[in-house]
């Protein structure tokens, strides 16, 4: 347990070398034994300085809850990382109600999931309610190879410039009730990929609802082409690019024969392209029902071989453009 306490680096000292917090579990020796620690609790605590490496490296838990922090990081890793080292696993852990703000330039996350190669495990996350402002290059929250129940709910992220609000790389997880702000640079709101992540892959299985994400070139891309592929359900998200008729509000890309979007609901609002497929050479279809578009160059934009099913939505726009447009036969 590790509560109520304060890390950090005083100004003019430099960078700290290393992580304000670390939990390995018990080893043996250095690196060798894989019993974790259990009922871990990390609460109400501030971090506040430059770290060489995380300001929360978790290694090697079983059962726990990393609750109420602020962590204002200038790191070259994560402020919140979980990243079991081979053999080691990270089990039930929920990451609930922590204020992050990123004062660096890095591409990276304020909280991520990442497996150290094929022997480590990650499984049942809970990621709720934080408030993450993301810095110039970094993202909000990222999960890879992460498998089990994982859940990512009810967090506010902004400051969205160059990367992404939310990715899932990898693995199964609902997506919900989320606020992603970008700065109308070129970032993504929603990020899901399936693709070889350290030489190995998994599918990715996403349900994505109830988000709203704003000021986004896009703001839920689905990106195919993996070898075990992406299924993605993505419903009553309210999307709007903020910027005029930039970007694409739901995208799927590259999809091949094992990747699905199912787009259902969902309201879309000043994009270049409201709801789009594109570049696919498979026969996983993109499946448009019941979608609100307005204020867009095009409506539905169709491009390469994969088949949009769209039905029932409703598509207002004002100026030039299309309301459908299937980009292989228009010449």
């Amino acid at each position: 347990t590790v509560t109520n306490s304060t890390f950090g680096s005083t100004a003019g000292e430099g960078i700290v070398y290393g992580d304000a917090i670390s939990v390995w579990g018990y080893t043996n020796t250095f690196w060798i034994g894989n019993t974790p620690s259990t009922n871990l609790t990390i609460s109400n605590n501030t971090i506040n300085g430059t770290f060489a490496r995380q300001g929360m490296s978790i290694m090697n838990v079983d059962g726990g809850t990393i609750s109420n922090n602020t962590i204002t990081c200038g790191c070259l890793g994560q402020p919140i990382d979980i990243e079991p080292d081979p053999a080691w696993t990270v089990n039930n852990l929920t990451v609930n109600g922590n204020h992050i703000t990123r004062t660096d330039a890095n591409a990276a996350q304020g909280i991520s999931s990442s497996p150290f190669n094929a022997t480590s495990v990650i499984t049942n996350l809970t990621i709720t309610n934080n408030v993450i402002a993301t810095g110039t290059a970094g993202n909000g929250i990222n999960l890879v190879l992460t498998g089990g129940t994982n859940t990512v709910s009810g967090n506010t992220i902004s400051g969205v410039n160059s990367g992404f609000g939310i990715g899932i790389l990898d693995g199964t997880a609902t997506v919900s009730n989320n606020s992603v702000t970008g700065i109308n640079g070129t970032g993504i709101g929603i990020l899901l990929v399936s693709s070889p992540v350290n030489g190995y892959s998994t599918a990715t299985v996403a349900t994505v609802s109830g988000n709203t994400v704003s000021g986004c070139q896009e703001a839920i891309h689905l990106q195919g082409s993996g070898p075990y592929g992406v299924t993605a359900t993505v419903t009553g998200n309210v999307l709007n690019s903020e910027a005029a008729l930039t970007g694409n509000g739901i995208f799927g890309a590259y999809l091949g024969a094992s990747d699905t979007l199912n787009a259902y609901y969902n309201t879309v609002v000043n994009f270049y392209n409201g709801l789009a497929c594109q570049y696919g050479t498979g026969s996983g279809p993109c499946r448009f029902y019941n979608n609100t578009v307005s204020e867009f160059h095009n409506g539905i934009y169709s491009q390469g071989a994969v088949p949009i099913v769209a039905k029932n939505n409703i598509l207002s726009y004002v100026g030039a453009g299309y309301a459908y447009l299937d980009y292989d036969t228009a010449g």
